[in-house]
C-alpha cells in the first residue's frame, strides 16, 4: 500500500518505530492520497502519559501526499 522508503526511520533511536495513518476523508484530486507518518517508543494502550513529558528522541508529525 505504502512505498517501502516511507517506512525508513527519520530518527536514529533503535526503540522508534514508524507509524503511519491513511487519510479518512477524500481527495479534490482523484490520484492524491495523504496520510500522517510519526516515530513512537510504543503504544501507550490506554495509559495516561506522565506528569512530565521525559527528554528523548523528539519525531515530528508529517503530512505527506503520495500520487
Amino acid at each position: 500500500k505504502y512505498p517501502k522508503a516511507i517506512h525508513q526511520r527519520l530518527t536514529t533511536h533503535p526503540k522508534m518505530s514508524v507509524n503511519l495513518q491513511a487519510d479518512s476523508g477524500r481527495s479534490m484530486e482523484a490520484d492524491q492520497t495523504y496520510f500522517l507518518k510519526w516515530e513512537s517508543m510504543g503504544k501507550s494502550h490506554g495509559r495516561h502519559a506522565p506528569k512530565v513529558i521525559p527528554k528523548g528522541p523528539v519525531s515530528p508529525l508529517i503530512l505527506v501526499l503520495a500520487k
